[in-house]
């Protein structure tokens, strides 16, 4: 055996005998190949053993079991796995239960979401926000208060219904109608019918004129004659063809109603030919007027009205 350096004091030397606990206080120096063989046997014994960083183990590791809901860098077994899924799972069951399905969703409480923008026109979810904010553009249903520039259908002339009036309507409903003041009437315009004893500024309809004078009648003689209804007072006329002697001739308006006593008789010539003739009243009285006709003797047309009493 070879010594590379000169030893200092006595030195003794042992067998190959690998290192082990009878070593310990013999003071004997190892040989070349005990160190060899103990570098080697450690060298055998580190191969079999996992890195400190980024170990890989193999074959069945076994480690202590954590507690449930440790969330550390220890590493868990399977035990600890197991037991962890198994509480992951019931608290997953019970977080799931309190959320709503992707598809037809059904919400309690107060859901939130967020509001759009008023212009938005897609499936966004609208928020009360949004609703509000878009609805504060609209009029109510009950007494609503527009501005601006309203605009609705025109509706049928004839129409009669709440619906809402546009100026056209309400104009060519103006334009079949008649103005206040000095009002132009067409067709057959209607007015309520007053009383005979009416005598103001209300409106006389034909029934009205009808029941002052009593309607157009004709007398048992064949007479035509009105009567205001409600008054003694008698309107007989007509046209007669009478032939004058000495320029005169009678005239009887003496039919059934008959005349208690006359006011007045107005006649004249009522022969479009003779034009060069006067006729006159000459008498009258409750049965007949005598007529004088100026000039001609012979036939003579004679228009005449007799006003008096019954």
């Amino acid at each position: 055996m070879v010594i590379p350096v000169e030893p200092n004091g006595s030195l003794i030397l042992a067998d190959d005998t690998p290192y082990s606990s009878a070593w310990d206080g013999s003071g004997k120096s190892a040989s070349q190949d005990a160190v060899y063989d103990q570098v080697e046997n450690v060298k055998s014994d580190v191969a079999t053993k996992a890195n400190i960083v980024s170990p890989i183990f193999t074959g069945n590791v076994v480690v202590p079991n954590q507690t449930l809901g440790d969330s550390s860098t220890k590493a868990a077994n399977t035990n600890f796995v197991a037991a962890g899924l198994a509480d992951n799972v019931s608290t997953t069951n019970t977080a799931l239960a309190l959320k709503a399905p992707l598809v037809s969703p059904t919400f309690t409480g107060d859901p939130k979401a967020p509001t759009p923008v008023t212009t938005d026109n897609d499936t966004s979810i609208a928020t009360t926000a949004y609703v509000k904010s878009n609805l504060a553009s609209y009029a109510t249903l009950i007494s609503p208060t527009f501005t601006g520039s309203v605009v609705v259908p025109s509706q049928a002339a004839n129409d009669n219904s709440t619906k809402a009036a546009n100026t056209t309507y309400v104009d060519t409903g103006l334009a079949l109608k008649a103005n206040l003041a000095s009002p132009t009437f067409t067709g057959d315009p209607k007015a309520p019918t007053p009383t005979t004893t009416d005598n103001d500024t209300s409106i006389a309809t034909t029934a009205f004129v009808k029941n002052v004078i009593g309607g157009l009648r004709n007398d048992s003689a064949g007479t035509w004659y009105i009567r205001p209804d409600g008054s003694n007072l008698m309107i007989k006329f007509g046209t007669s063809v009478v032939t004058t002697a000495g320029e005169v001739a009678i005239i009887n308006y003496n039919g059934t109603p008959a005349f208690t006593s006359i006011l007045t008789v107005i006649c004249c010539n009522g022969d479009a030919s003779v034009t060069t003739s006067s006729i006159m009243v000459q008498s009258f009285n409750a049965t007949n007027f005598v007529v004088r006709s100026v000039g001609i003797s012979g036939n003579v047309r004679v228009n005449w009205i007799a006003i008096g009493n019954v």
